[in-house]
């Protein structure tokens, strides 16, 4: 798998493979190896129902080995986002690099450790503002169907010299169940805060419940 549950890893898909994936049951998305290290992904959020907003992300990702452990990836991305009101259309783009480097704990590379950096801008903006989030996470296989996965995610803003920390990270966890082609991963998505001033008031204690599957093609 090329994820955890929200990150991107270094890991590609095998050379003419298709994989199609599931965020919440709303937000759908495929993925189409070109070779063993180069893939496209499209992401969309269907109309399901009238006048709903257009949301869709496209990226295409390579990737290297530094030895059979280490593999290192890029990733560039563009994500669109448009409304129409009765006033105005608003769109917005959103354009992104990334960089990401994965080690595998094993032989079989079925556990990993990863972490990648991005840096995202809006075109519409008229100043030079940069987002830049970082992440870190783990996949840990402790059968030959499941996996336990975890990731932390975080962001520092950009602004005319200055910088702006995000106030905490966010932290999802679960376990992935996997089979053959099929893969369903069940977890929790707990925002974490770190700032003082900032009220933690989230009534969910083990986090906003996550749902995603998979299904891969070859």
């Amino acid at each position: 798998m090329d994820r955890v549950f929200f990150t991107s890893t270094a890991l590609t898909q095998p050379a003419g493979s298709f994989s199609f994936n599931d965020w919440e049951l709303l937000l759908l998305g495929a993925t189409y190896a070109f070779t063993d290290n180069l893939q496209g992904t499209a992401v969309i959020l269907p109309p399901i129902v009238k006048d709903m907003p257009f949301f869709g992300i496209g990226s295409l990702k390579a990737r290297s080995q530094l030895d059979a452990n280490i593999h290192i990836a890029a990733i560039g991305s563009i994500m669109h986002f448009s409304l129409d009101d009765d006033y105005e259309n608003q769109a917005w783009s959103v354009f992104s690099l990334g960089g990401m480097l994965t080690a595998c704990l094993n032989d079989e590379c079925s556990s990993i450790l990863s972490g990648n950096v991005n840096v995202s801008f809006a075109s519409e903006t008229d100043d030079d503002s940069r987002l830049v989030t970082y992440a870190g996470s783990l996949v840990h296989k402790v059968s030959r169907r499941v996996k336990l996965m975890a990731e932390l995610a975080s962001g520092t803003i950009f602004d005319r010299g200055e910088s702006t920390d995000m106030p905490g990270f966010l932290f999802t966890y679960g376990l992935r169940f996997a089979g053959p082609e099929f893969a369903a991963d069940v977890g929790f998505a707990r925002p974490v805060i770190t700032d003082d001033d900032i009220d933690d008031d989230n009534p969910f204690v083990l986090g906003y419940p996550v749902l995603t599957f998979t299904y891969r093609a070859l």
